[in-house]
């Protein structure tokens, strides 16, 4: 069997990796190619791109990086024809891949979309595109099922893969002593990794690191970063803002690691949100983009809340800061009032129920559901 997949940032690699793992336990012989990040490059695959060249955000970066990004996935496409796979699945970034999706899928290969675009949310006419371009999609969340049922789009929630792997009941202070910090307020500090988010906001949060050490002589901050230069980035943006006393643990190393012993934590939006929640954190919801990204999605968006906790919940159980909204200030001021109200026990509890809703075995789900899907195209 081969599959052709495209995967794009640090998220949807980790997705990826544990369908292809679970599928590489049904079929050794499992061949992969396409765009891949190391989390799928270490099962064994090969890449043939550096998965960070797509990791861009907003609608000015993939504008400055167009024309990369349109012969990279020219590239895809005509290696894909060439030699057409058993089946093809991208990987979230919608924009890029149900573009390849839909030429393969004229080419008679069966496509997959692993991730659902936020349809629901905003830019509701992509569903045309995903009605000619996706053979089967995998989406993640009950609510999103019923979206493309309703759609006539092929679908089955698969769930998340997270949700399968993070244990219902967290011992944040065993993790706590695993790591050190038995008598430190742990506070995790989760920017992104794309380089515009780090750009608008790791300088915020580090910032905001600061006024909460004035408040909490005890505050340990921890930054888990995916590679070296991320690491650098981080501590060269800490060194410009001048905050050398400011008691920042930087980590290459997964957020599983270290969100176990988080108390609270400061966080983009994004599937991040979900993993912190999984894990029982309480936490606080900062983004910011450039002004005109900004404004457009602004009058695009059709849903009440970015952070995906507050969206399954359909309701406002974190806060969330937005552009304008983002400061050292309100980040810390957020932070604090997490830390000195008895917020956290009524989110564990929700957060709990909310984990269980998740937890379906979706990579064996997800694996499954390709696989009938090519008996029935057979």
């Amino acid at each position: 069997m081969r599959i052709g997949i495209i995967v794009s940032e640090a998220s949807g690699d980790k997705l990826a990796a544990s369908i292809l793992a679970a599928w590489q336990q049904r079929d050794p012989t499992l061949q992969v190619e396409g765009i891949l990040g190391p989390a799928c490059t270490s099962l064994g695959f090969h890449t043939w791109f550096p998965m960070e060249r797509l990791s861009v955000m907003g609608l000015i970066e993939p504008l400055k990086r167009l024309p990369e990004l349109l012969r990279i996935r020219r590239s895809c496409i005509e290696r894909f024809l060439k030699n057409p796979p058993d089946c093809f699945i991208g990987v979230d970034s919608p924009d890029f891949t149900l573009f390849v999706e839909k030429k393969l899928r004229q080419a008679g290969i069966p496509t997959v979309h692993l991730v659902s675009p936020s349809v629901w949310a905003w830019r509701p006419g992509r569903i045309t595109t995903i009605q000619a371009a996706v053979s089967l999609m995998l989406p993640l969340f009950p609510f999103e099922q019923t979206f493309y049922e309703k759609q006539g789009v092929p679908v089955h929630c698969v769930g998340h893969p997270l949700a399968d792997h993070i244990p219902l009941t967290i011992d944040t202070m065993a993790a706590k002593k695993t790591l050190g910090f038995e008598d430190k307020i742990v506070i995790a500090l989760l920017p992104g990794s794309r380089d515009a988010e780090l750009r608008y906001l790791l300088p915020i949060y580090l910032q905001a690191a600061a006024l909460l050490s004035s408040q909490y002589a005890n505050a340990q901050f921890v930054v888990p970063v995916i590679s070296a230069l991320h690491k650098q980035k981080v501590l060269d943006t800490a060194l410009q803002l001048g905050l050398q006393k400011v008691n920042l643990d930087i980590r290459v190393q997964a957020m599983s690691l270290l969100l176990p012993a988080a108390d609270a934590v400061l966080v983009t939006s994004g599937t991040a949100t979900l993993e912190v929640m999984l894990y029982k954190k309480p936490m606080v919801i900062a983004y910011k983009t450039d002004l005109i990204t900004y404004h457009i999605i602004k009058r695009l968006i059709r849903v009440p809340y970015i952070g995906l906790p507050n969206l399954l919940a359909n309701a406002p159980l974190v806060p969330e800061l937005i552009q304008d909204k983002v400061t050292p200030e309100n980040c810390a001021k957020a932070m604090m009032d997490l830390l000195k109200n008895d917020k956290a026990k009524t989110l564990t509890a929700t957060f709990t129920q909310m984990h269980q809703q998740l937890k379906r075995n979706a990579a064996t789900q997800a694996v499954e559901a390709i696989i009938n899907l090519l008996t029935k195209t057979k």
